[in-house]
């Protein structure tokens, strides 16, 4: 029995990770930016998942084409607190923080 639970905890295919039903509303913001045309989408998709943050819960890419010289993207972003509603301020520094990051890792732009 040991042997069986240390597979599943072990294996990314059997183990599935639920999260608890948030007490507080989520913000959900679509945010597009520019990547220089050399950029993966999948590069993208894992800085965003690096980025430090207490409150981004999840990002989803649901927009992609092709600009001279660059590409563009947007992701759908969730933000929750578990402790309390989040405020739009909140929320704005802390997607101005992941633009910036995403600017210093991969070159990303606003885009306006």
């Amino acid at each position: 029995m040991r042997d069986l639970l240390n597979e599943m905890i072990t294996s990314s295919r059997t183990l599935k990770m639920f999260r608890e039903i948030p007490k507080f509303p989520s913000v959900i913001r679509d945010v597009s930016f520019t990547v220089p045309s050399d950029v993966k989408a999948s590069e993208v998709s894992q800085e965003i998942g690096s980025f430090d943050s207490n409150i981004l819960m999840s990002h989803r890419l649901f927009d992609f084409y092709l600009l001279e010289g660059r590409k563009s993207f947007t992701y759908t972003l969730e933000f929750n607190n578990s402790s309390r509603t989040l405020n739009d301020d909140e929320v704005n520094s802390e997607i101005s923080n992941l633009i910036s990051y995403l600017g210093k890792k991969l070159k990303a732009e606003l885009r306006k």
